[in-house]
């Protein structure tokens, strides 16, 4: 037999069957964290056919009785080739014999991994976790490591607005301008209309790319192509969802005394059927987050519309630096800035404002302590999760309990039967 020639061997073609794991959980968890709540297996060419999310959701006394609060779940399809380690997860699949040692990983409560002393325990909550963070949860330029809150991962604020495209003045992109001399076909001692117009073109590519973030996905979507997943290795997300309640009167049971906390009932089904190519998890996680104020915004931002340019006349639509406003650290309206700070205006048009009528330092009312000295505006702080509670740590919690019944067309098949009890009739 030649040496290139190798035997596989199939599985045994056979009808499928229909496997019902159900995945409960119970959570106690601070605001904005990203927490883990389940983590199935699955096998190539099975399908889920249906998934139900059952869960109730309260949170420990909270401070301001009038803002609402938003409960997420996420669920997500992650292959082992989505992992930042794919080439030893793929060689583990390939090889038994396969060392892997190198993924052990640290015990983690809030992974529920209880890291043991024999053989290599895997922590595939926090490989599945890195993941999802950095693919569904972070801004270009940042990855898992960014926003951490109590050990793990924290989600955005939720506030959008116009400083959502705030920049620092250091790291404000300017297009450089382009030296016609070098350009002319003579030594430079003859410029042409059409290498004006192409120079015009690259100093404009310049300033849009200065101001535009773009993937290579993007990159391949300007023509036309759109990757498969498994080749972006990216996790695919099987279902969202998302809940509003405003808090409600409630009795605190150490003291008796009345307080407002926020609750949730959540049923959700997900019945959309999705083959598995390949072998990974369904992983959940979930986010709770309230609606927030910031501290560091002292008036509004229409104050800054002040002149003809900034009223976005048509004759500068086109030029994207046309609606930039340069601002000091020391004005308005963002207080507390170390460096002077630019601000699109069009985003004031595009995303909104807040509006306060009383002093933004009182943190008690859903404020948050953002943006900070350095522009950052997106994740907040363990202090300000600890000022949205009535009471200090430990009553400061968000706390769910729930369960994830899983319906997955498949080969596998109960081989060990609980045999107990089975004759009986009742």
């Amino acid at each position: 037999m030649a040496s290139n020639v190798r035997v596989l061997t199939e599985v045994a073609k056979m009808g499928r069957k229909l496997r019902k794991p159900q995945h409960t959980f119970q959570l106690s968890y601070r605001p904005w964290q990203i927490q883990p709540m389940m983590i199935a297996p699955v096998l190539p060419g099975e399908t889920l056919q249906n998934l139900l999310l059952q869960s109730r959701v309260v949170t420990d006394p909270i401070n301001n009785p009038l803002v609402g609060w938003w409960t997420e779940y996420y669920m997500f399809y992650v292959k082992l080739r989505d992992m930042y380690d794919r080439d030893k997860l793929t060689q583990m699949i390939m090889n038994p014999e396969e060392d892997m040692t190198s993924l052990d990983g640290a015990t983690n409560v809030k992974h529920y991994h209880l890291n043991t002393s024999g053989g290599s325990d895997i922590n595939y909550v926090q490989l599945c976790l890195e993941r999802i963070v950095d693919e569904y949860f972070r801004y270009e330029g940042e990855d898992n490591t960014t926003g951490v809150l109590d050990g793990l991962p924290a989600a955005n604020i939720n506030h959008s607005s116009y400083i959502d495209s705030l920049i620092n003045d250091a790291d404000f992109v300017t297009p450089a301008d382009e030296d016609l001399t070098d350009v002319g076909s003579e030594g430079g001692s003859a410029v042409t209309i059409s290498e004006i117009h192409n120079a015009q073109l690259r100093w404009d590519l310049m300033r849009t790319q200065g101001l535009t973030d773009m993937t290579f996905e993007d990159y391949l979507s300007t023509y036309g192509v759109t990757p498969k997943p498994e080749e972006v290795h990216k996790p695919e997300l099987i279902r969202y969802v998302r809940d509003w309640t405003y808090p409600t009167n409630t009795v605190e049971p150490t003291t008796g005394i009345p307080a407002s906390a926020c609750s949730w009932s959540i049923a959700e089904r997900a019945d959309k059927a999705r083959m598995f190519r390949e072998p990974g998890f369904i992983f959940g996680v979930t986010v709770t987050r309230p609606k927030v104020y910031l501290k560091g915004l002292t008036s509004n931002a229409v104050m800054l519309m002040n002149s003809a340019q900034a009223w976005l006349p048509p004759s500068l639509s086109a030029d994207p630096y046309a609606s930039m406003r340069r601002v000091d650290a020391s004005d308005a309206p963002v207080s507390g800035s170390s460096d002077d700070y630019w601000i699109d205006i069009k985003d004031i048009l595009l995303y909104g404002d807040q509006f306060l009528n009383f002093a933004s330092t009182a943190l008690e009312k859903n404020i948050v302590d953002l943006p900070t000295a350095a522009n950052l505006m997106r994740y907040a702080s363990a202090t300000d999760a600890d000022k949205l509670f009535a009471t200090p740590d430990p009553r400061n919690q968000v706390r769910a309990d729930g369960i994830v019944s899983l319906s997955i067309a498949g080969r596998q098949v109960d081989t060990s039967p609980n045999s107990v009890g089975t004759n009986i009739t009742v």
